[in-house]
């Protein structure tokens, strides 16, 4: 026998077993009085909360670990009324990050304001090093070079890429200072004897154009682009920019070069 199935906002017994509430008009009785739970505002109310008391919580360990705790006024029975009427009186808006002034202290009306992500990025603890040692310098997925980068609005912006992993977080460091940025910079004193520590990162030159040879490296046609050429041709764009690079020597019975140069 089937176990008895209730309606989430009245109670009563319902027959249908696919359903949660017995009718229409319960589900909108129910949408309209948890309706906070559909809110932006109550979202950041749950998150706060669930990194500081919730293990699962991906960002526990930066949190609750850490004996991070919600003030006595923004939990209990009244919790998400007190804190939404702090936020409101206090410049919440919905693009707008909760941020701690006082990174080691716990969230509470006077230790917490309503910032861009910008300014939330530039109150944050001081990163800690990697994998490579450094912070923003990761090892590249072919594992034969490192790379740097810098995260700006909560976007990432490529900084530079060597072999040497010193030589990328000058590059790194370089970036920041000639931006104006407000990043975490790496200490590198103790290699100022050994390395050029005005090393920048220079931009690839860009590709403006396809060259065309024929089977004996007679020029042919030059193209603005690799897909230009495969319109000519009606063939797949990726042949010819893998015979560009290398990887196979002809294309459509030709042969085809990059022609490199500054934009």
């Amino acid at each position: 026998m089937k176990e008895k199935k209730y309606c989430k906002n009245c109670g009563k017994e319902i027959i249908n077993y696919c359903k949660v509430y017995c009718s229409q008009k319960c589900y909108f009785d129910y949408i309209h009085k948890n309706r906070h739970s559909y809110d932006n505002l109550y979202r950041r109310y749950v998150d706060m909360k669930g990194r500081c008391y919730r293990k699962s919580n991906c960002n526990y360990k930066h949190y609750g670990a850490r004996g991070i705790k919600v003030c006595n006024e923004w939990l209990g029975k009244d919790g998400y009324e007190n804190f939404k009427k702090w936020a409101l009186e206090n410049g919440y808006r919905k693009e707008l990050s909760l941020d701690k002034i006082d990174n080691n202290g716990n969230y509470s009306p006077n230790n917490c304001r309503w910032t861009t992500k910008r300014i939330q990025n530039i109150n944050k603890r001081p990163g800690t090093p990697n994998t490579s040692g450094f912070v923003g310098v990761r090892i590249h997925s072919s594992k034969t070079c490192y790379y740097g980068s810098v995260k700006i609005d909560n976007k990432d912006y490529y900084t530079g890429m060597s072999e040497d992993i010193i030589i990328t977080a000058i590059m790194r460091n370089n970036y920041i200072i000639d931006h104006h940025l407000d990043n975490e910079l790496n200490n590198l004193s103790q290699y100022a004897d050994k390395y050029d520590m005005e090393i920048r990162y220079e931009p690839q030159p860009k590709i403006i154009g396809v060259i065309q040879y024929d089977l004996n490296m007679n020029f042919m046609e030059e193209f603005s682009s690799c897909y230009e050429a495969s319109k000519k041709y009606n063939c797949c764009v990726s042949n010819i920019r893998k015979c560009c690079k290398g990887k196979s020597k002809t294309a459509r019975g030709f042969i085809w070069k990059y022609k490199k140069g500054v934009i």
